[in-house]
């Protein structure tokens, strides 16, 4: 193996129904070591930190939702060491900043902000609204809010009021074009 990982994290979820929140929040911390077993090779050291910060508000007999989230995640080597292409954080994709393909921005920090707003079409169909901006860079101190890309769209989740059987989201404003994506869970 080439790592030895430690890792110790904590969540506080208070959703009202995880699979297809209406109310309630979930807030989460982890904090992993990553200690390089390969001293011939490129030396890859680093303690990584995960936050993630969910929130929904829910009004009009719980049939409007908006679910506002803020994810941060850094990468910090040890002296002399770097982080592995492949275990930086990453933008892009259903999760993070829609408008682009899976994993379009990589480095050692990331910041996201992400804001939907849900309504319900019918009892088995939601439709929502939502912004999505975000950056990368090398050091928490490097990211700056006039480097945010942005992405914004609507979307749809089919389901019952228990759980999102599927989701569809068409997002706009990346600058590359409209970017389709569906998944078979809900997008948080």
């Amino acid at each position: 193996s080439p790592f030895t990982t430690a890792s110790i994290g904590a969540t506080v979820d208070y959703r009202d129904v995880p699979q297809n929140p209406r109310g309630g929040g979930r807030y989460h911390v982890a904090v992993a070591r990553y200690a390089g077993n390969r001293p011939d090779r490129a030396p890859h050291s680093f303690t990584r930190v995960d936050v993630e910060l969910e929130q929904h508000l829910s009004a009009w007999k719980r049939q409007r939702v908006i679910t506002l989230r803020a994810v941060a995640s850094s990468a910090i080597a040890d002296r002399g060491h770097e982080v592995p292409f492949y275990l930086q954080p990453t933008l892009g994709g259903s999760r993070l900043l829609r408008g682009f393909v899976t994993d379009r921005f990589r480095d050692r920090t990331l910041l996201a902000l992400q804001a939907e707003y849900g309504w319900d079409v019918t009892p088995f169909l939601n439709a929502v609204a939502f912004y999505e901006a975000g950056t990368v860079a090398p050091a928490p101190r490097d990211l700056q809010f006039s480097n945010l890309r942005r992405t914004y769209g609507l979307g749809f989740r089919f389901g019952s009021a228990r759980t999102v059987a599927f989701r569809t989201d068409v997002a706009l404003g990346s600058g590359e074009g409209p970017r389709l994506t569906m998944r078979l869970n809900h997008a948080f």
